[in-house]
């Protein structure tokens, strides 16, 4: 192995370099990895990490570290090695085409039922071992821009997006290899929320576990925001048929209970829907969060609440001007008092959190 290698072996440096990866055992295949690892400049013999680095070239078509393994001779021994690791064997194999293999393998896994037939030919047999490695690469903090990078790559030299614009997003709800995943099951709750349509279900999840399962997964951090979005409208349209007692007490009683939650969804669904780039599909989704807020809730309970103060039966309600005897005059604990003029309720709610 080391004669057939030996233009490698030639220069000092590259000795130098082989030896610090300190390879507890020689052997054919540790001896190419070692050196295919030298050239990439990776810390550790590891194959998993020189194809990481292979995939971190700019220009896949001309590899840096590819061209390398041309001139040592290393091409065949590479392809072999992916033959070995991953169950890959493709006559007009190339960087390129790899990554269409490790993606389409590791999305295969978690479709449920449906599977584009043309995408067949680019299953790699040992899919564990494909799996891992994806995972392995996307999962590590100092990879991931590069993984977001090579898997739009992968869907645009697949044409992956176009081949799922007519699926159920139950068919993909467990997938998250690509970004557009994301934006179908976005695009498919704003639909069922602008029909009003909240006991939708996919796969037996309610919207709002949902958008709790989206966030926990890959793209989860770049969709955050459009899930928040979504979870505080659906909080919002649940409003509907609202009701409200006709007594002050009653009034009092249901909104410090509950109905103080309907202006604390309204307040985030905005908080959220600011932060949107884009806010060009949610705006119809916006318009109708505002006119459910608006008129099917303010509508309801600001007349009953303006009859019932200034009925006779309203007080003794508490007066503010008694606040200071009651509270303070007398306290046993130190006590902070927040004096606002817009201060709502269920902001006072969230303090007390």
């Amino acid at each position: 192995i080391m004669e057939k290698n030996h233009k490698f072996f030639a220069a000092k440096e590259r000795i130098n370099s082989f030896a610090r990866l300190d390879i507890s055992q020689y052997d054919e295949e540790s001896i190419i990895v070692g050196i295919m690892s030298s050239i990439c400049k990776t810390q550790t013999a590891s194959f998993e990490e020189v194809l990481r680095a292979l995939f971190f070239d700019e220009d896949l078509d001309k590899s840096n570290y590819f061209f390398e393994f041309q001139k040592y001779g290393l091409i065949e021994d590479f392809w072999r090695l992916c033959l070995e690791y991953f169950g890959i064997k493709d006559e007009n194999i190339n960087l390129r085409k790899l990554l269409n293999y490790i993606f389409v393998t590791s999305t295969k896994q978690s479709l449920s039922d449906f599977f584009p037939s043309e995408w067949e030919q680019l299953l790699a047999s040992k899919t564990g071992n494909v799996i891992a490695f994806l995972e392995n690469f996307r999962n590590n903090i100092q990879y991931r821009e590069r993984c977001l990078e090579l898997a739009e790559m992968v869907a645009n030299n697949l044409s992956a997006e176009s081949k799922f614009s007519s699926v159920l997003p139950e068919y993909f709800l467990n997938c998250d290899t690509f970004s557009f995943f994301d934006k179908y099951i976005i695009k498919w709750i704003i639909e069922r929320l602008l029909d009003e349509n909240l006991s939708a279900q996919l796969q037996g999840m309610d919207i709002l576990t949902i958008c709790d399962l989206r966030k926990k997964m890959y793209y989860g951090d770049v969709f955050a925001i459009h899930y928040q979005v979504l979870k505080y409208a659906y909080q919002v349209l649940q409003v509907i048929p609202y009701s409200c007692p006709n007594n002050i007490k009653d009034i009092i009683k249901q909104y410090v209970e509950s109905d103080f939650l309907i202006d604390t969804y309204y307040r985030k669904f905005y908080y959220y829907y600011d932060q949107l780039k884009d806010k060009t599909d949610f705006e119809e989704l916006r318009d109708l969060v505002e006119n459910i807020y608006t008129y099917k809730y303010l509508d309801v309970i600001i007349p009953e609440w303006n009859k019932a103060i200034v009925a006779e039966e309203a007080f003794p309600i508490p007066l503010q001007s008694k606040f200071y005897n009651h509270y303070l005059e007398n306290p046993k604990i130190k006590t902070v008092v927040i004096i606002s003029d817009a201060l709502r309720y269920e902001l006072g709610k969230n303090l007390v959190k």
